[in-house]
């Protein structure tokens, strides 16, 4: 093997603070803001799964607001549609992929994971152990040009081990999970597809974006909130807001 063949060490002084950050709640912004000084990297996203189970998250970290919602909505609907997840790439112990853009079929997936926060791929990093699988992705924005650093390898791996190690964070609450237990408490007699459209309706989703999420369409939509109006005497989403607000 010749020197050259070899990829130059990690900076020693970025593996030493991405190292003192593992243990704690600073590790992914840490990790992302190192990752930030070897390539486009934008967004950071890791997790852990076994057998038929849903991915656990283990952490995520980026600037845009979505960031939590979209990992959520990755081990809840997008996980099995992953170019990643299908073929051998599990069945070597360790692995490296380039996830492109273009290759998510057109869809919610490559909608919400990749057209709208503009990522162009994502950099993959996994562990086989018996069925469990470890991986670490990092997001590329518009501006990633080619093959990604090879310095970012060895940044992988290194925190491919500390991520061996760690936990999956406490799940954290639910915001519509908690907007349709109010609306339960507060209307009982909506019907549960009233409560999820109502709930979705005062976060501020359009009737296209609700049809999407709960696989109606936007007219079916329409006809449950106005239904869901009806029921509870009201004109608009905002009349529910004094009863949830009590």
């Amino acid at each position: 093997m010749r020197s050259r063949d070899l990829d130059a060490p990690l900076d020693p002084e970025l593996g030493a603070s991405v190292l003192a950050a593992a243990g704690g709640a600073r590790f992914g912004a840490v990790l992302l803001g190192s990752a930030r000084r070897l390539d486009a990297v934008e967004e950071v996203f890791a997790y852990r799964v076994s057998a038929d189970a849903a991915p656990q998250a283990l952490l995520s970290c980026g600037d845009r607001e979505d960031a939590q919602e979209r990992a959520r909505g990755y081990a809840q609907r997008y996980y099995r549609l992953d170019p990643l997840n299908r073929g051998d790439a599990g069945q070597a112990r360790g692995f490296v992929r380039v996830v492109r853009a273009a290759q998510i079929p057109a869809g919610d997936y490559r909608d919400t994971c990749f057209r709208r926060p503009a990522f162009a791929d994502k950099v993959c990093f996994g562990w086989q152990r018996g069925d469990e699988r470890l991986v670490l992705n990092f997001y590329r924005g518009p501006h990633a040009r080619g093959e990604p650093a090879r310095a970012l390898a060895a940044l992988g791996s290194l925190a491919m081990a500390a991520l061996s190690r760690r936990e999956p964070p406490p799940p954290a609450p639910d915001p519509l999970a908690r907007l349709e237990a109010r609306l339960r408490a507060a209307y009982p007699a909506l019907s549960a597809r009233e409560r999820q459209i109502v709930a979705r309706t005062l976060s501020g989703r359009s009737a296209a974006q609700i049809g999407a999420e709960l696989a109606i369409g936007a007219a079916s939509v329409l006809t449950y909130r106005q239904r869901a109006y009806r029921r509870c005497g009201h004109a608009g989403a905002g009349e529910f807001l004094a009863a949830l607000l009590d």
